[in-house]
Formats: structure tokens, sequence, C-alpha cells
């Protein structure tokens, strides 16, 4: 009926005659074997299609890495392997005296995507981290306090990759950008923190020791902070349900923004108390220090010292970012990014100046 049927047997079939006696069906405990109704050679496979480089015929081949596996580190160690069995290739002279040896040429290699979805994800991330640098530093004001919250950044970028590791979470763009997203929520737990820890000491007495200040900052607003979080986590957890595609495209974002979440209010409420008690527990109370920290020019050097790092970060983020692109020079592309900061930042300022008449 010139039709094709696909058998697929499993068992220990090694030749025709074992074909032969396969029984198709039984009837009344008599067995049909598959050579009462059909005829079995063998012959070379139907070829359904050619593959073709340059207007001429090639063998082509497709390697499959297996589930769980580096793409990068299998496909170098495929480059390595095509390098060594090379000489080995077949070879003939042709008639005009050159040699002509069969080559393995790579047609669709993924290493080149891989690198550049990488770099294109690392800038941004690298951007999002220069932003956030300079919107803590002009907010707080407070150069300890801006080290200690951006600090937390790679710390808690850290983190979130053990987690991938331990429960086996592949590092695709999804994934990568679950970290990108989470990035503002991290620095949140590091800004209330800190705000709340700088206006604590100010507000206690010469003798209250610094540890215990600290200490009970950390306590007044841990569990706002937790609680936060958690609300975050929680409102991820029907996509861990998720099951098909859905799951397969959404649960990597869901695994990594959650762990950065997590890591970032563990060393909230862990590190940074203790680093910023060596940070910001340390101030002068009496003598020439004191007095040189309480006068205005020292005042005024810290003020200039804080805007001078905000430049230097926004000449690093306009080296990277570039949104004009690289013809309007560097000057161009500075002076754009301080205008969009400058312009947010306003508005949070005059929501913020409403507010309490708003209350």
């Amino acid at each position: 009926n010139r039709a094709e049927y696909v058998v697929r047997g499993i068992g220990f079939i090694e030749s025709i005659e074992d074909l032969e006696n396969t029984a198709v069906v039984a009837h009344d405990g008599q067995p049909i074997l598959l050579r009462e109704i059909a005829k079995i050679s063998t012959g070379p496979a139907l070829r359904r299609g050619v593959l073709t480089k340059e207007g001429s015929e090639a063998v082509g081949g497709v390697v499959v890495a297996r589930f769980g596996e580096n793409p990068m580190a299998t496909i170098n160690r495929i480059k390595s392997k095509i390098d060594e069995i090379a000489p080995g290739l077949p070879s003939k002279v042709l008639e005009d005296g050159t040699e002509s040896r069969i080559s393995i040429v790579p047609f669709y290699d993924r290493s080149g995507l891989i690198k550049e979805t990488l770099e294109t994800l690392n800038a941004a991330i690298e951007q999002q981290v220069l932003i956030t640098l300079i919107v803590v530093i002009l907010m707080v004001m407070h150069l300890r306090s801006s080290l200690l919250i951006g600090a937390m950044l790679p710390v808690a970028v850290l983190g979130t990759f053990i987690g991938m590791k331990v429960f086996g979470v592949d590092a695709n763009i999804v994934a990568l950008s679950g970290i990108a997203i989470a990035i503002g929520t991290i620095v949140d737990m590091g800004i209330v923190l800190s705000e709340n820890m700088l206006r604590k000491l100010k507000e206690a007495p010469p003798e209250a020791p610094k540890i215990e200040t600290i200490y009970e900052a950390t306590m007044e607003v841990g569990g706002a902070v937790l609680t936060a979080v958690a609300t975050t986590v929680v409102g991820f957890l029907p996509v861990f349900t998720m099951t098909a595609a859905e799951g397969k495209l959404f649960k990597p974002l869901a695994y990594t923004k959650t762990f950065a979440l997590i890591a970032s209010i563990v060393i909230a409420l862990t590190i940074l108390p203790a680093a910023a008690h060596v940070l910001l527990g340390w101030s002068p109370r009496a003598g020439l220090l004191a007095r040189i920290a309480r006068s205005r020019g020292t005042r005024l050097m810290a003020w200039s010292i804080n805007i001078l790092i905000v430049l230097v970060v926004l000449v690093l983020l306009s080296r990277s970012w570039e949104p004009l692109g690289p013809e309007p020079g560097a000057l161009g592309n500075i002076l754009l990014i301080a205008l969009i900061i400058a312009i947010l930042l306003g508005i949070f300022w005059l929501v913020r100046l409403a507010f309490p008449a708003v209350l």
C-alpha cells in the first residue's frame, strides 16, 4: 500500500533472523511471525533531505548537550575534539596535485550568542549598580552609609549565584534578568537599615555603647523589612507551581529574584549591622578631632567628596551606557544621564515635600 511503518523494538535483536522470528500476534496460541507476513532485508536508509554548502553536498551532524551541562564548556570541548581529530580525517590528491582533505566546519555555533547575551546582561547589571550608587549617595549624602549600601549588591548577587548552583537553576537570560530586577529591592533593605542606624546614632547620648544603639536600630525596623521581603516572596509562590512551557519560562526568574531577596535580607540583618559598627560606630566625641569634625569646613569637604564620587560614577556610567551613542561624545552622554537622574530625584523630592500636606 506504499505506506511506511516505523517499528520500535526493545530487546536484544542482533540479526535479520531475530527480526524474522519476532512474533507479531497470536491466534489460539499460534504465533504469527514477522517472516510470514513480510520480507525482511537490510538496505540503505531513505534519503529525507539534503545538506548543501555553497552549492555542494555535505554531510552534517548535530551535537546535543546533556541536560544540566554547561553549554560553553561543552562547546569548547567539542572544538578541542574537532582540532584533535582533524589531522586524521581522510584526504586524497587531486589531478592537479593539490590535496583535498575532509574538514569539519561548524555551521551553527551558539557560543557567540551565549557570549553576546551574557555581555549584554552584565552591562545592564553594571549600569544598574552604577545608577543605584549615584541615587544612594545623593539621597543619603553620607559616604560611609553609601559604601555599606553599595557593598550589599555584589554580596547579594554572589548569594544568588550560590542558590542557583545549589538548586540547579540554569543561568539563562530569564534567570539573570531576575537578578537585574531585584537590584532595586536589594538596595532598599540597606537604605532603610542604614538610615535608621544613622538616626539612632545621632540621637543616642555620648555614653551609650555604639553596638547597642546599632542593635536597637536593627531590631526596630528588622521586622518590617523582613515582612516586606516575605510578602514579595510569597507573591511568587504561584509561579513555582507552573508547569509545561510557562513553568520553564518563568520559574528561573522567580527562583533568582527569590534568592536575591533572601540573600539581601540575610545580609541586611547580619552582615550590615556588623559592618555599620565598624564604619559608623566611630566618631570623635571630644578634643581637637571633635571640633574639626563639627566644623563647617569639614562638613563642606564631606559634601564635596560625595559630589566628587557621584561625578566619577556618572562618568563611568556614561562610558558604559552611552544613551546617545558615541557620536555626541562623553560630555553629551554625561549631561543626559545627569538630567534624567535630576528629573527623577526632583520628582521624588516634590512628592516628599507634598506628602505631609496630603496626610
